[in-house]
């Protein structure tokens, strides 16, 4: 669909979105256009090591996003093609990737403008899961060759899961001891106060390891998934929690991702552990600047390009 230009081009704009939703047959349907960007969070704050502010700044406010919206039904994605009910495999698990040419050419051409040409085989360039995981979980010096890989990999970093540089830096910010894994599990220690160990050599969070990289806890083959266990009953929008597992909504992530999910704060939360839950830690950004709707294709109408207002100018 066309994106949203303004009020007098466009003056009923989501009935134009309605005429680009298209029915698939057997329930499934699909819709590609600009959509709001639904992801709320305080860039700026949380990638500044952690430099948390109150009110925090949604620096995503304003801005759209291209979206291919797809439904289907559940059944065309289990192993066995039976709904959530009857299914004998209700975990799916899935990631995207981004490919490129694995070279680039730089050339001039007739008019002495630059020009690249792609040759060679297409090479993962980029890969996402679960959120953050890339940003906050994984060292610097091996993210390019993490996203280079399937998650089928992932045995390779596990070390980063063990030992999450996200919790090592809430300790050394903020001072807090993070207590011990927010799930109760046997094998925690609890990490010093800081910056007693640096080397982060009291960290055991087996915890992580079996949220983001099993299907279940006894599974022994580690990959980096978003998994939707489709057994478990939906929530309506209206009853969604924001904080998911952590305020007793368990349809939200780690199990799968709705668009209404605070992932930064559960993540700062549940990698801190039991205190930063106790303390309600976070970027202080707890909602999206548009209201999400609970029809497809369930993502807020678009910014129009003559209102637009980001809440950080």
């Amino acid at each position: 669909m066309p994106s949203n230009v303004g009020p007098r081009t466009m003056p009923d704009y989501e009935s134009l979105v309605q005429q680009g939703i298209y029915d698939l047959g057997d329930g499934a349907r699909v819709f590609a256009g600009q959509r709001d960007d639904p992801f709320y969070i305080d860039l700026g704050a949380v990638f500044d090591t952690l430099n948390l502010r109150a009110p925090g700044v949604d620096q995503l406010s304003g801005f759209n996003v291209h979206t291919i919206a797809l439904e289907v039904p559940s059944s065309w994605l289990t192993k066995d093609g039976k709904g959530p009910s009857d299914t004998e495999f209700p975990t799916l698990g899935a990631y995207a990737n981004t490919y490129r040419r694995s070279t680039n050419v730089m050339r001039d051409d007739d008019d002495d403008k630059e020009r690249r040409q792609g040759s060679g085989r297409w090479v993962q360039v980029q890969r996402l899961a679960n959120p953050l995981v890339n940003e906050t979980i994984i060292g610097t010096v091996d993210k390019d060759r993490w996203n280079s890989l399937d998650p089928s990999k992932e045995q390779r970093f596990l070390g980063y899961y063990l030992k999450p540089r996200l919790a090592l830096a809430l300790q050394l910010v903020v001072g807090l001891d993070t207590g011990c894994t927010p799930f109760g599990d046997a094998n925690c220690q609890p990490n010093p106060p800081a910056p007693a160990d640096t080397t982060l050599a009291a960290f055991n969070r087996t915890d992580l390891v079996n949220i983001l990289l099993k299907y279940s806890p006894d599974d022994k083959k580690l990959s980096e998934l978003l998994r939707l266990n489709i057994s478990v009953e939906p929530t309506a929008l209206a009853d969604q929690e924001r904080l998911t597992v952590l305020a007793g909504d368990n349809a939200g992530w780690p199990n799968g991702r709705r668009p209404i999910d605070d992932v930064t704060d559960i993540a700062v939360q549940v990698v801190g552990g039991p205190n930063y839950i106790a303390a309600g830690a976070g970027d202080n950004v707890n909602e999206n600047d548009m209201p999400l709707p609970d029809t497809f294709p369930f993502i807020p109408t678009p910014w129009d390009g003559r209102d637009h207002v980001h809440g950080n100018p």
